[in-house]
């Protein structure tokens, strides 16, 4: 079997690649590295996105408990309701309202509101790089 398989490849002529085929094809696997790249990206910020959305809902729900169960709401429809106590003691109604803001809960929020935010065009723009088939410069 061996010495008819040498027979053939004796009997076939040797032919020259096409020119520029070896880049064509370095270049092709640099493609495929850079489309799996992006995708494992892709799919990185994904599934981040997800779990800042679920912390984004859970931190609203938090905060929403938080000023309801503070006093600011009732501080803050004082300036509605007695306009003239609250302009005869404005540094004291102003000091109290200050006072029963839930800071802390207010930037843990904005802080994972942004991050989603964050996230969710650093994955469109890997997105728009994966649908062009273009690798992004970095």
């Amino acid at each position: 079997m061996s010495t008819k398989l040498s027979e053939f490849v004796a009997a076939v002529p040797a032919q020259e690649p096409p020119a520029g085929l070896f880049e064509r094809i370095l270049l092709k696997i640099q493609d495929i590295k850079a489309m799996r790249r992006l995708r494992n990206r892709l799919c990185l910020f994904a599934a981040g996105l997800v779990a800042t959305s679920a912390l984004v809902v859970v931190g609203m729900n938090i905060l929403n408990q938080e000023l309801g169960a503070s006093a600011f709401g009732h501080y803050f429809s004082l300036i509605f309701t007695d306009t003239d106590i609250v302009f005869a003691y404005w540094q004291d109604t102003l000091f109290d309202l200050l006072e029963s803001i839930p800071v802390l809960n207010i930037m843990a929020a904005l802080a994972v509101s942004f991050f989603c935010l964050g996230l969710i065009r650093l994955a469109a723009m890997y997105r728009d790089a994966t649908h062009r088939h273009m690798p992004l410069a970095h």
